[in-house]
C-alpha cells in the first residue's frame, strides 16, 4: 500500500487541472501496478465503505514523475483537502489482484509550505485569528509558543502566475521554525496542540505464505 498526505496541488486547490498522487521515484511503483511495459494503465480502486469503484491513471510522465491521475472524483466525494490522507492498497490473493483507496480527512489543521525561509498556508481551519499572536503547541516533546507574522505577498516560483501570502513563522525563543524543521510542509494540529509530521509517500509490503 502507498500511504500520503496531499498538498494542495494534489487535491487539485492551487488551480490544477486534476487531482493526483505523486510518488517518489526512490519506490518502485511500476512494480506495484505490474507496468511491465508503456508509461501508463488504468486501473479501478474500491471504496471499501460505498464499494464504489474510482477509475485511476498510473502514468510515468515526460520528467519520469510517478504520478497516480484522475483522483479528482474521490476527493470531492470524500472532501477530501490540503492536509488530509489516501491510501492506495494492493491486495493479491491467488493471483487475483484488487485495489482498494482508502482516505482520513482532518478537521481542524493548519497546512504550512515551506518556501525560501518563509511560509505559504496552504489551509487553515483557524481563521485569521491564528495570525500575529502566540500559539502553544507541542514539537518533538517540547511545549514551545509559535507566531505567525505576514511577511510579504510574493510568487512560489518565478514563473508562477499566481502571487500568495508569505509569512514569518517565529518562536517566542527568537528561533525560526525553519531553523528546527526542515520539512517541506508542516502540520499544526489545533486538536491536539501538536506540530506533526506532513506525510511524504510511504510504501508497506506485507507478504503471507
Amino acid at each position: 500500500m502507498y500511504i500520503k498526505s496531499l498538498n494542495a496541488t494534489e487535491t487539485g486547490e492551487s488551480n490544477t487541472n486534476d487531482s493526483y498522487i505523486l510518488i517518489p521515484r526512490s519506490l518502485d511503483a511500476s512494480d506495484f501496478f505490474g507496468l511491465t511495459s508503456g508509461r501508463r494503465m488504468f486501473f479501478d480502486a474500491i471504496d471499501p465503505t460505498t464499494k464504489r469503484s474510482y477509475n485511476l491513471r498510473f502514468e510515468i510522465t515526460g520528467t519520469n514523475e510517478q504520478r497516480i491521475y484522475m483522483l479528482g472524483v474521490f476527493c470531492r466525494d470524500k472532501g477530501i483537502h490540503a492536509g488530509d490522507t489516501i491510501c492506495l492498497e494492493k491486495l493479491t490473493i491467488d493471483g487475483n489482484t484488487k485495489y482498494y483507496i482508502r482516505h482520513r480527512n482532518y478537521n481542524n489543521i493548519v497546512l504550512l509550505q515551506k518556501i525560501k525561509g518563509n511560509y505559504v498556508i496552504e489551509r487553515n481551519d483557524v481563521g485569521a485569528s491564528l495570525l500575529g499572536r502566540p500559539i502553544r503547541l507541542m514539537y518533538n516533546g517540547l511545549a514551545i509558543e509559535l507566531t505567525l507574522t505576514f511577511k510579504e505577498r510574493g510568487k512560489k516560483r518565478n514563473d508562477s502566475p499566481d502571487e500568495f501570502d508569505f509569512y514569518e513563522a517565529t518562536l517566542s525563543s527568537g528561533q525560526m521554525l525553519t531553523d528546527i524543521n526542515r520539512d517541506s510542509y508542516v502540520i499544526l494540529d489545533m486538536d491536539t496542540n501538536t506540530i506533526r509530521e506532513f506525510g511524504q509517500t510511504k510504501e508497506y509490503r506485507i507478504k503471507q505464505d
